[in-house]
C-alpha cells in the first residue's frame, strides 16, 4: 500500500504566509520522527499562489544500508499512518486558524473534504479511526503513543 495524504491550499496565499508556512512546516519536520515520508510542499505551475504538499504514509518496507529489506508489520504501519496523518492534518488545522485559509484534502486521487477555520472534517478523523480499527486498535487507546515510540524504535534503521 502507498497511499499518501496530498493538501492544498483553495485560493493563492500571500508571500507572507507562504513563508511562514513553510518555515512552520521545516520547523515541524524536523521536531517530528516521521515514519515515512514528512510534511512536503512543492510547486504546482497549474495553480500559482497555492500551497500544495503531499506526504507518502505507509511504509510497507524497506531496504536497509546492508541490502537487507525489511517488512514492516502491517499493524504497525497502520498505526504509524494513523499516527503521521492525524500530526499533518493538526498542523494544517493549525495553519489553517493562523493565516484564515482553507485546505483541501485528498487521497489516491479522491477528495477526503476540507480543513476550514482550523476544523478537521469529521469524515476524515472517522476514516483514520477505521483504520486503525480495521487492526483491532484502537486510537483512542491511552498507550497509542508508547506503542507508536516502540514501533519507531523496532524499525529505526529505516531512515538509515
Amino acid at each position: 500500500m502507498s497511499v499518501s495524504l496530498s493538501y492544498s491550499t483553495q485560493t493563492p496565499v500571500t508571500d507572507s504566509v507562504r513563508t511562514s508556512i513553510l518555515s512552520a512546516a521545516q520547523q515541524a519536520n524536523a521536531q517530528w520522527d516521521w515514519w515515512c515520508e514528512s510534511i512536503n510542499f512543492f510547486d504546482m505551475p497549474t495553480s500559482a499562489g497555492r500551497l500544495h504538499g503531499d506526504t507518502k504514509l505507509f511504509l510497507v518496507g524497506y531496504s536497509t544500508n546492508d541490502g537487507d529489506f525489511v517488512e514492516v508489520d502491517p499493524e504497525h504501519d497502520c498505526i504509524m499512518a494513523w499516527r503521521d496523518a492525524h500530526h499533518i492534518l493538526s498542523q494544517l488545522a493549525e495553519w489553517s486558524r493562523q493565516h484564515s485559509i482553507t485546505w483541501g484534502l485528498e487521497s489516491e486521487g479522491g477528495s477526503l473534504g476540507f480543513i476550514r477555520d482550523g476544523v478537521i472534517p469529521e469524515e476524515v478523523l472517522a476514516m483514520l479511526t477505521q483504520l486503525m480499527e480495521a487492526f483491532g486498535v484502537s486510537p483512542d487507546a491511552p498507550d497509542i503513543e508508547s506503542r507508536a515510540q516502540q514501533i519507531l524504535h523496532q524499525y529505526a534503521n529505516r531512515n538509515a
